[in-house]
């Protein structure tokens, strides 16, 4: 998603920190930690009528947080198994400005928001709200922050090409804005139950299980992976989806070993990929 022509001195960068805020090396930018994964996506230019318009006003769509929060890799906190599948998305909800992002109907609503803010000393710029999916003007992207860290490379692939190509596919649809409470709703349950977890359409009444909506939503990006040639690596979800997100695979070695070093020691086994 990109913006064009100027943009304003609020939504850029100074790597300054407001009285009170947290030290970050890099700035806004820097929060999140070793273990969250941060991809950011471009808006792919496509033909007439393929989302060659202008969408300033509009964000991917809720369904596209349902893939990213059951993919967990941390189940386990100092020590204990706290029974969520991301233990880290509970965790950073404690810092402001983070979670769902706010609806903006324009970019001039979201650079006014970032504006205000800047204006009460709450931040430097707009690289400190912290949402799970925000506009990044300095590079020209969307960036969702929702993830862990993977593993596997190859896992980190597959997500960078389901992002993309809903990017692109958020493009092409009119934005029909969800209830929050209703989307964090789906997000709890991700959180909590991972790729087990059955998310709600409060739309239509229609329950439908992680892996399913999962597999649903590759089959309906598999037109646009191939526009942008990212076919292979979206099909890499589905590799996901059957062999299981990084929290299943480390209460399997817990159950199977008792030790959380042994936990350590398999996932740092399966880095190379």
């Amino acid at each position: 998603m990109r913006r064009r022509g100027r943009t304003r001195s609020a939504t850029r960068p100074t790597g300054r920190s407001p009285r009170g805020a947290l030290p970050e090396g890099r700035g806004g930018d820097g929060l999140g930690g070793e273990d969250a994964g941060h991809l950011r996506a471009a808006r792919p230019r496509r033909g007439p009528g393929r989302g060659g318009g202008d969408t300033r006003g509009r964000r991917p769509r809720e369904e596209g947080a349902a893939p990213f929060s059951p993919l967990g890799q941390l189940p386990f906190w100092r020590g204990q198994d706290t029974r969520l599948a991301s233990t880290r998305i509970k965790i950073f909800d404690l810092f402001p400005r983070s979670g769902l992002p706010p609806a903006f109907r324009t970019w001039g609503e979201f650079e006014g928001h970032v504006e205000a803010l800047v204006a009460a000393g709450s931040i430097p710029d707009y690289t400190w709200c912290w949402w799970d999916v925000r506009p990044h003007p300095r590079f020209g992207t969307v960036e969702v922050r929702a993830l862990d860290a993977q593993t596997n490379p190859a896992n980190t692939g597959a997500l960078a090409a389901l992002i993309q190509c809903l990017v692109a596919h958020s493009a092409e649809e009119a934005f029909v804005p969800e209830d929050p409470l209703l989307t964090n709703e789906n997000k709890w349950r991700a959180t909590r139950y991972g790729l087990d977890a059955t998310f709600h359409d409060f739309a239509t009444g229609r329950a439908a299980g992680a892996r399913e909506e999962a597999r649903d939503l590759v089959r309906r990006l598999r037109p646009i992976s191939g526009e942008l040639g990212c076919e292979e690596e979206l099909e890499g979800v589905l590799g996901i989806v059957d062999g299981g997100s990084g929290a299943e695979r480390q209460r399997a070695v817990f159950a199977k070993r008792g030790s959380l070093k042994a936990v350590a020691e398999h996932t740092l086994g399966v880095v190379p990929g």
